[in-house]
């Protein structure tokens, strides 16, 4: 019996509590408490069989969810640490599975980049269905300390650096989120990405946890699947909000006392009110990392109060905190990691006493309350003044014909950066007639500046954008292309 409640634990207790409750609606499948218990017995059971051993890494691909979760507290039970991905992650995280002890696929097109994974195929599948469940399931007593989870960060800047994160950091964070989610066993929760992102397997526990209904729905699109599934919370990124506001149906209607979480980027006022009046649900926007977890709740007006069990400072270039002028955030809790893997140069320059520095820019307002101005990657500094790059991708999405669009900074060799400005026509056939709109709006005190049109903008799983990959085709197009009409210099003005 580990020394404090695992998520078996908790399964058990809700399996007895209430068997037939539905723990999980799996594109059109409900699974109730009873059989998510019973099926996690044979998970072990058969995993027990391969000698996964205790502080084994384990790769876990993600190809069907329900299978993926049950592996996951698997490998818990066993007391080996877990690293979930998508099939179509592997050419970025190579490196990552490459330290892995065990890459487990569920996946026949899995690439054959990867060495020697163990599959689980329709054979193990039958021989899951089919193998007596391990009532009551034998857990490894794991070390507060001890490999838990394997995460990543978002890989904005390059290959995504990976951390391990131990039991008791998992167990922290998970505090932090029972106690700001509150959810119940009348939870409807939507899973808009899988356990690949590290929010949603946190949330995701808490939701077993607490008794409630998880959501996993890939055959109908998630706004369809906010409606049909009568989801009470959601959590999304910006870019995914975004997108989901531009693609709702005009049927939509909302539904009374529906949450919409919100992490991995701040929100614009327009945003958080164009949401809020559309979906006729509560906002509720968080300010945290991969590596620390949620560090504050963020209110309308763009106040941060830091979570209890957290601490965030402002501080200068000497990391010492400044109050009443901006400056370079550092996040300190139980929930942090302590560096990245096999990475000790990134680490020394992120991690140092005990904080973590983001890379966010901030201003102390109050005790306890700061409020995030920005990302030092996201902000422009354009002749001087300073702009947040993402409130200028809303307003490409929200009102120009295109599926995609960002500005972003690229230093060429030898000269000064270049602001380029890409959009992705939503008809590749209206590319010039929307370069030639821009061109309208654009204004010569900018300096030098591209516009250009892709077929795809370099993203992350969770939508940001692979700064590093877009630059450097960027400046492959600015080689090639030096007098196309798509890349020519075109100033834009980011007030227009």
């Amino acid at each position: 019996m580990p020394s404090s409640p695992s998520t078996l634990d908790y399964l058990c207790f809700q399996a007895a509590r209430q068997p037939e409750h539905v723990a999980l609606h799996f594109n059109g499948q409900a699974i109730s408490y009873a059989r998510f218990h019973e099926d996690a017995g044979r998970m072990v059971s058969m995993l027990r069989q391969k000698d996964i051993r205790p502080g084994e890494h384990v790769a876990v691909e993600m190809s069907n969810f329900y299978l993926h979760w049950l592996i996951l507290l698997a490998i818990e039970a066993l007391g080996a640490a877990s690293f979930s991905f998508a099939p179509d992650e592997v050419s970025l995280i190579g490196k990552t599975l490459d330290q892995m002890d065990r890459v487990i696929c569920l996946s026949a097109n899995m690439p054959h980049s990867l060495e020697k994974p163990q599959m689980i195929d329709i054979g193990h599948l039958e021989m899951f269905r089919q193998t007596e469940p391990e009532i009551p399931i034998r857990q490894h007593d794991t070390d507060h300390d001890a490999a838990f989870r394997i995460v990543r960060s978002s890989g904005t800047t390059g290959d995504p650096k990976t951390m391990i994160q131990s039991r008791g950091a998992f167990e922290t964070r998970l505090t932090q989120a029972q106690a700001h989610l509150g959810f119940t066993p009348r939870t409807r929760y939507l899973m808009a990405f899988g356990f690949p992102v590290q929010a949603y397997h946190l949330h995701g526990t808490a939701c077993l946890r607490a008794g409630a209904t998880c959501l996993f729905d890939r055959k109908i699109r998630l706004d369809e699947a906010l409606t049909m599934q009568q989801a009470t919370d959601i959590l999304l990124l910006p870019r995914t909000l975004i997108l989901m506001l531009n693609s709702l149906d005009e049927t939509y209607r909302p539904q009374p006392g529906r949450r919409i979480f919100v992490l991995g980027g701040s929100l614009s006022a327009s945003l958080r009110h164009r949401a809020a009046d559309r979906f006729g649900a509560e906002i509720i926007e968080s300010y945290g990392t991969n590596e620390t977890g949620a560090a504050a709740r963020v209110s309308p007006d763009g106040q941060a109060a830091v979570l209890p069990g957290v601490e965030i400072e402002v501080v200068d270039e000497h990391d010492n905190p400044v109050a009443g002028q901006p400056g370079r955030i550092r996040i300190r809790t139980g929930g942090a990691v302590s560096g990245y893997l096999n990475d000790p140069e990134r680490t020394a320059l992120q991690f140092r006493d005990g904080w973590f520095y983001p890379g966010d820019i901030g201003l102390t307002l109050a005790h306890r309350v700061v409020r995030i101005t920005g990302r030092e990657d996201d902000l422009l500094n354009i002749q001087g003044r300073k702009y947040d790059a993402r409130d200028f991708e809303e307003q490409l999405i929200r009102n120009w014909p295109v599926s995609d669009g960002c500005l972003i900074h690229v230093n060429d060799d030898g000269e000064m950066p270049t602001l380029w400005v890409v959009v992705v026509p939503k008809n590749p056939d209206d590319g010039m007639t929307i370069l030639k709109a821009l061109e309208k709006r654009v204004t010569p005190a900018f300096g030098k500046t591209r516009l250009v049109t892709l077929t795809e903008i370099p993203r992350t799983m969770t939508g940001k954008l692979q700064r590093t990959r877009l630059a450097d085709t960027l400046r492959q197009i600015a080689k090639q292309q030096t007098t196309s009409d798509s890349s020519s210099p075109l100033p834009i003005d980011p007030e227009a």
